[in-house]
């Protein structure tokens, strides 16, 4: 009877750990499927995304400033640009229609991002702080971010044509 006891004990645990693998794996499922839907949005939408980004299930892309630009100007999409650095940076450029949340403040501000569905430019002094402004919305269900590597200080200054080949003015 003792032995018993045991073994039941035994099989309730492996029980529960079962369970628990079974949640993570739903969970890495869900997080699968979103990064997929965002991905075909992005694909659909004509937004830049390599191969690398898709085959490692990325939960947010990193473009660089002048994909970021010429998108900013383009007018042929609908984004969100979210400015993570803090008040005291003083930005080299002026983008209009940006919204200004310090990284260190994202946490208690994610409600000022209304939409998940629509695409987030994230731009900070370097990029850096908005990688972790894309981990951090990603873990708040927005898949659908893009991180402008070299940020504010890479952010070309003049209209650029052909990545970055020809500066109007400085023909």
């Amino acid at each position: 009877m003792l032995s018993d006891i045991f073994k039941i004990k035994g099989l309730l645990k492996k029980v529960k750990m079962l369970e628990e693998q079974v949640y993570f794996l739903e969970n890495e499922l869900k997080v699968t499927k979103l990064v997929t839907s965002a991905n075909l949005i992005r694909l659909k939408n004509k937004y830049f995304i390599n191969d690398k980004a898709i085959s490692n299930f990325n939960p947010y892309i990193d473009i660089s400033a002048f994909q970021a630009y010429e998108i900013y100007h383009s007018n042929e999409h609908e984004f969100l640009l979210v400015d993570v650095e803090n008040e005291e940076y003083d930005r080299p450029v002026t983008l209009d229609n940006t919204l200004k949340i310090p990284l260190d403040d994202l946490d208690h501000k994610i409600h000022e991002i209304t939409s998940k569905s629509i695409p987030l430019f994230i731009i900070s002094k370097d990029g850096i702080k908005s990688i972790d402004a894309c981990e951090m919305l990603t873990g708040y269900g927005h898949f659908n971010c893009y991180n402008i590597s070299g940020g504010y200080e890479k952010w070309p200054v003049y209209k650029v044509h052909g990545l970055g080949q020809k500066i109007e003015g400085n023909e």
